[in-house]
């Protein structure tokens, strides 16, 4: 796996042109909790651009045509302010999407979802580091060893409770860990 580290955002004045300003890369998960550029490190489109030069170096095929990249609402805030992100409500074939998704950027698919890890720092102030998957294709796994079934446990204490259950034995894991990329930010 690789781990990125976001772009802070630009310090100069804001013009139409700002949304393109490129910031600097974090160089360690310590720039985003901790001395002056703390808390300023968010998702853009060069986080975007530099997780699909990371999967396609690696030779990481697309899933169909795109890659997909699970985040969190926060950060899917800072990507619809960019005038490149398309909305799923703009799409050209409209109920060609996937579930939860938000939109496009630079052949990568958003999902957003809370479901995504976060990390608390130690330490009052510290801002909340907010991760990002970018995956590729067979980056992970679903095996079902039993479908899901109706099982009826039959009529119990004298028919005043019925036992009935879902059942399935499944589970997901990562196949390949190149073809996923986490980029965190704050």
């Amino acid at each position: 796996m690789l781990w990125g580290y976001a772009l802070p955002a630009p310090t100069a004045t804001r013009t139409p042109l700002s949304p393109y300003d490129a910031g600097v890369v974090g160089t360690s998960q310590a720039d985003l909790t901790t001395g002056t550029v703390k808390g300023t490190f968010f998702m853009s489109v060069n986080v975007t651009k530099d997780a699909v030069e990371t999967l396609a170096t690696k030779n990481v095929p697309r899933l169909g045509e795109t890659y997909v990249a699970f985040i969190d609402p926060h950060q899917s805030r800072r990507l619809r302010d960019n005038p490149e992100f398309i909305e799923v409500t703009k799409y050209s074939a409209p109920g060609n999407f996937m579930l939860g998704e938000i939109g496009r950027l630079n052949d990568v698919v958003y999902i957003e979802t809370t479901q995504i890890k976060q990390t608390q720092p130690a330490g009052a102030g510290t801002p909340v580091v907010h991760w990002a998957l970018y995956l590729g294709d067979n980056a992970f796994g679903h095996a079902i060893a039993l479908p899901v079934e109706l099982r009826d446990g039959g009529v119990l204490d004298f028919g005043r409770e019925h036992a009935l259950a879902w059942y399935a034995i499944w589970g997901f894991g990562l196949i390949t860990d190149q073809a996923v990329v986490i980029a965190q930010t704050n």
